[in-house]
């Protein structure tokens, strides 16, 4: 199934997009390219950080379970405020 999230900075953090890309690069499972994810389960589809906090990254990924998204989202809790909604691509809709 295709979701969307979108992740906007939690008020009162103050993080730098460099600081947050320099998070992204690191961790277990990250391997040559950043935007392969490091959730088995997740397969990232388009992965998008923009000049704003609100939203400061959108993530467009499938994921068949709940439990990779759970972890994706409590990964990076701390720092963002993240909203999950199913998605469906256009061309899906007008068939």
């Amino acid at each position: 199934m295709l979701f969307a999230a979108t992740f906007n900075v939690k008020k009162g953090k103050s993080g730098t997009l460099d600081g947050y890309l320099a998070r992204r690069m690191r961790g277990g499972g990250i391997r040559s390219s950043p935007i392969e994810g490091r959730f088995e389960g997740i397969n990232i589809v388009g992965e998008y950080w923009v000049q704003s906090n609100e939203p400061r990254v959108i993530l467009i990924f499938e994921a068949e379970k709940n439990g990779p998204i759970l972890e994706l989202v409590t990964d990076w809790d701390e720092h963002f405020d993240i909203t999950v909604s199913p998605a469906v691509k256009i061309a899906d809709l007008m068939e």
